[in-house]
């Protein structure tokens, strides 16, 4: 009777032991990881007869994502597309397995009404944040302003929550941002404080072809926020869920489902999801 009891105790202390697999995604303030952390709620959600868990981990953005998910050191990790990573890491190998696309990130050009920046080039002489040194966000903004040889007074690496609070409080021109729209931060900053979103102009979009080329013309719809007053002609380039090559295809398949057939749940963690 003992061994019996002692024999169930160990199958149920085993059944009930989740294998826990990562996601790495951004700044937990930013939208990389709000994603991640949505998708992981979900997915735990609807694992009623699996031992899987999903936990969505912090990370410096795409970039550094992508050398985690080649070292193994990540299961999966929101990454941009092989174009992106081609052309900025050549060096590095791509070692990755292809999960599924993720939102579209836009060129998100926000500033303070009365800074008198009504272009890229007037961030000449001005304060301006770019995003983490290691984000994507701020390689191509450096670049871009290289060429165009735009010297602005100072350059901030700022995550978003300072950000929002440095341009709300006229302690910050100007913002430079890659990210996913629709997001309830900016939706809170534009309906709540003197900034507004502006548009690229043609030479502008032509010299970011030259930074960027796998980047595509696009607008931020006037649909995603109530108050814009028009759409917002920008860039943008799809992000990608990926995983390290030897992971385990149940995962795999088990996250493709949520993302194919749970649509509704997700959206309710996060509005972004509507876009996918």
């Amino acid at each position: 009777m003992t061994r019996l009891l002692i024999l169930f105790l160990l199958l149920t202390t085993s059944c009930s032991h989740n294998k826990k697999f990562t996601i790495y995604s951004g700044d937990k303030k930013a939208s990389f990881f709000k994603i991640a952390d949505g998708l992981c709620k979900v997915f735990n959600q609807q694992q009623t007869n699996s031992n899987l868990e999903c936990v969505a981990l912090e990370s410096h953005g795409a970039l550094e994502n992508l050398n985690l998910l080649n070292s193994k050191k990540a299961d999966l990790a929101i990454i941009k597309t092989p174009e992106f990573n081609k052309f900025f890491l050549p060096e590095i190998s791509n070692q990755t397995k292809f999960v599924a696309n993720l939102h579209q990130e836009y060129l998100t050009f926000l500033v303070r009404k009365n800074s008198k920046i009504n272009s890229l080039a007037n961030l000449a002489g001005k304060s301006v944040n770019i995003g983490s040194e290691a984000s994507s966000s701020a390689t191509i903004t450096e670049k871009y302003l290289a060429l165009a040889k735009i010297t602005p007074q100072k350059i901030y690496h700022l995550g978003a929550r300072d950000s929002f609070k440095m341009l709300c409080q006229n302690q910050l021109d100007a913002w430079i941002y890659f990210v996913g729209h629709p997001n309830y931060d900016y939706a809170q900053t534009l309906a709540n404080c003197d900034v507004k979103l502006l548009q690229l102009s043609q030479s502008e979009l032509k010299n970011f072809s030259l930074v960027a080329p796998f980047f595509k013309k696009n607008k931020i719809s006037k649909n995603f926020y109530p108050s814009l007053p028009k759409e917002i002609n920008t860039i943008s380039s799809y992000t990608i869920l990926a995983s390290r090559n030897d992971l385990d295809p149940q995962i795999i398949s088990a996250l493709q489902d949520v993302l194919q057939n749970h649509k509704s749940e997700l959206i309710k963690e996060n509005p972004i999801f509507s876009n996918f």
